[in-house]
């Protein structure tokens, strides 16, 4: 069983995901799934800890 880690959107970005034509809601849902099975370990250029913090 793989685990997934939880990706929380907010209510604004939910409503601006909602806008995406399908063609970059797809790419969107594409780029998610790699960060909710890959988590932390995801590399950069898709994903890299906020400014000040440390992974």
């Amino acid at each position: 069983m793989t685990y997934l880690h939880v990706i929380e959107v907010e209510p604004e970005v939910r409503d601006w995901l909602e806008l995406l034509p399908e063609k970059h809601y797809m790419n969107v849902e594409e780029y998610a799934g790699l960060l909710a099975s890959m988590g932390a370990s995801t590399p950069m250029p898709f994903s890299r800890p906020p400014a000040g913090r440390s992974v």
